[in-house]
Protein backbone atom coordinates (compact mmCIF):
# COMPACT_ATOMS: atom_id res chain seq x y z
CA UNK A 1 0.00 0.00 0.00
CA UNK A 2 2.88 1.87 0.37
CA UNK A 3 3.24 2.12 -2.97
CA UNK A 4 -0.15 3.91 -3.90
CA UNK A 5 0.40 5.85 -1.44
CA UNK A 6 3.08 7.23 -2.85
CA UNK A 7 1.60 7.32 -6.31
CA UNK A 8 -0.75 9.45 -5.06
CA UNK A 9 0.97 11.77 -3.35
CA UNK A 10 2.65 11.98 -6.55
CA UNK A 11 -0.27 12.19 -8.77
CA UNK A 12 -1.26 15.17 -5.76
CA UNK A 13 2.06 16.59 -6.32
CA UNK A 14 1.82 16.77 -10.35
CA UNK A 15 -1.60 18.36 -9.74
CA UNK A 16 -0.39 20.38 -7.54
CA UNK A 17 2.60 21.67 -9.80
CA UNK A 18 0.28 20.97 -13.29
CA UNK A 19 -2.12 23.91 -10.83
CA UNK A 20 0.52 26.19 -10.29
CA UNK A 21 1.50 25.83 -13.88
CA UNK A 22 -2.10 26.64 -14.83
CA UNK A 23 -2.60 29.35 -12.05
CA UNK A 24 1.13 31.40 -13.54
CA UNK A 25 -0.13 31.19 -17.05
CA UNK A 26 -3.86 32.64 -16.01
CA UNK A 27 -1.65 35.57 -14.43
CA UNK A 28 0.50 35.68 -17.39
CA UNK A 29 -2.82 36.14 -19.85
CA UNK A 30 -4.04 38.09 -17.39
CA UNK A 31 -1.09 40.57 -17.39
CA UNK A 32 -1.36 40.79 -21.35
CA UNK A 33 -4.87 41.01 -21.30
CA UNK A 34 -4.64 43.88 -18.90
CA UNK A 35 -1.90 45.29 -21.16
CA UNK A 36 -3.94 45.00 -24.10
CA UNK A 37 -6.80 46.27 -23.05
CA UNK A 38 -4.68 49.26 -21.34
CA UNK A 39 -3.13 49.71 -24.48
CA UNK A 40 -6.76 49.53 -26.38
CA UNK A 41 -7.86 51.96 -24.24
CA UNK A 42 -4.83 53.84 -24.95
CA UNK A 43 -5.36 54.01 -28.68
CA UNK A 44 -8.78 54.51 -28.57
CA UNK A 45 -8.07 57.99 -26.65
CA UNK A 46 -5.95 58.96 -28.46
CA UNK A 47 -7.76 58.83 -31.93
CA UNK A 48 -10.52 59.99 -30.20
CA UNK A 49 -8.34 63.03 -29.46
CA UNK A 50 -7.21 63.04 -33.16
CA UNK A 51 -10.83 63.32 -34.03
CA UNK A 52 -11.27 66.03 -31.61
CA UNK A 53 -8.36 67.94 -33.04
CA UNK A 54 -8.67 67.30 -36.67
CA UNK A 55 -12.77 68.98 -36.00
CA UNK A 56 -11.11 71.63 -34.52
CA UNK A 57 -8.86 72.29 -37.51
CA UNK A 58 -11.39 71.59 -39.19
CA UNK A 59 -13.88 73.96 -37.81
CA UNK A 60 -10.93 76.64 -37.88
CA UNK A 61 -9.99 76.03 -41.42
CA UNK A 62 -13.60 76.19 -42.52
CA UNK A 63 -13.76 79.60 -40.54
CA UNK A 64 -10.97 81.29 -42.06
CA UNK A 65 -11.89 80.30 -45.57
CA UNK A 66 -15.21 81.76 -45.14
CA UNK A 67 -14.02 84.80 -43.92
CA UNK A 68 -11.68 84.74 -47.42
CA UNK A 69 -14.74 84.30 -49.41
CA UNK A 70 -16.62 86.89 -47.86
CA UNK A 71 -13.56 89.06 -48.61
CA UNK A 72 -13.63 88.30 -52.06
CA UNK A 73 -17.24 89.01 -52.36
CA UNK A 74 -16.67 92.52 -51.41
CA UNK A 75 -13.63 92.68 -53.44
CA UNK A 76 -15.87 91.84 -56.19
CA UNK A 77 -18.78 93.98 -55.50
CA UNK A 78 -16.36 97.16 -54.88
CA UNK A 79 -14.49 96.29 -58.70
CA UNK A 80 -18.00 96.15 -59.88
CA UNK A 81 -18.80 99.11 -58.89
CA UNK A 82 -15.50 100.82 -60.07
CA UNK A 83 -16.71 99.08 -63.57
CA UNK A 84 -19.69 100.47 -63.48
CA UNK A 85 -18.30 104.05 -62.68
CA UNK A 86 -15.44 103.70 -65.11
CA UNK A 87 -18.01 102.59 -67.77
CA UNK A 88 -20.13 106.05 -66.82
CA UNK A 89 -17.16 108.34 -67.30
CA UNK A 90 -16.50 106.67 -70.67
CA UNK A 91 -19.67 107.06 -72.31
CA UNK A 92 -19.61 110.97 -70.46
CA UNK A 93 -16.19 111.60 -72.09
CA UNK A 94 -17.33 109.71 -75.52
CA UNK A 95 -20.01 112.15 -75.68
CA UNK A 96 -18.02 115.12 -75.26
CA UNK A 97 -15.63 113.62 -77.68
CA UNK A 98 -18.83 113.63 -79.89
CA UNK A 99 -20.14 116.91 -79.50
CA UNK A 100 -16.58 118.72 -79.37
CA UNK A 101 -16.28 117.00 -83.21
CA UNK A 102 -19.72 118.02 -84.03
CA UNK A 103 -18.61 121.56 -82.99
CA UNK A 104 -14.98 121.37 -84.56
CA UNK A 105 -16.55 119.69 -88.07
CA UNK A 106 -18.72 122.97 -89.02
CA UNK A 107 -15.38 125.18 -88.04
CA UNK A 108 -12.98 123.25 -90.26
CA UNK A 109 -15.76 123.50 -92.59
CA UNK A 110 -16.02 127.12 -92.52
CA UNK A 111 -11.93 127.75 -92.02
CA UNK A 112 -11.69 125.15 -95.31
CA UNK A 113 -13.95 127.35 -97.46
CA UNK A 114 -11.85 130.59 -96.23
CA UNK A 115 -8.72 129.11 -96.85
CA UNK A 116 -9.75 127.55 -100.21
CA UNK A 117 -11.67 131.33 -101.12
CA UNK A 118 -8.35 132.79 -100.33
CA UNK A 119 -6.49 130.44 -102.31
CA UNK A 120 -8.32 130.62 -105.10
CA UNK A 121 -7.97 134.49 -104.85
CA UNK A 122 -4.30 134.29 -104.74
CA UNK A 123 -4.11 132.13 -107.71
CA UNK A 124 -6.45 134.47 -109.47
CA UNK A 125 -4.79 137.48 -108.63
CA UNK A 126 -1.58 135.86 -110.06
CA UNK A 127 -3.19 135.17 -113.17
CA UNK A 128 -4.55 138.55 -113.57
CA UNK A 129 -0.87 139.70 -112.40
CA UNK A 130 0.79 136.93 -115.35
CA UNK A 131 -1.95 138.21 -117.61
CA UNK A 132 -1.25 142.26 -117.24
CA UNK A 133 2.51 141.85 -117.95
CA UNK A 134 2.09 139.59 -121.01
CA UNK A 135 -0.46 142.32 -121.96
CA UNK A 136 1.96 144.97 -121.35
CA UNK A 137 4.51 143.14 -123.39
CA UNK A 138 2.03 142.11 -126.11
CA UNK A 139 1.79 146.11 -126.61
CA UNK A 140 5.14 146.94 -125.90
CA UNK A 141 5.89 144.42 -129.19
CA UNK A 142 2.56 145.98 -131.13
CA UNK A 143 4.57 149.59 -131.03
Amino acid sequence: MPVKCCMRSEKAINNSKAMNLIQHDISINKKAFGQSFSIHRKVAEDGETREETLLQESASKEAYYLGKILEMQNELKQSRAVVTKVQAENERLTAIVHDLKEERLPADNANAARWGWEYFCRQEHCLLLTNSRYAAQLLAAQL
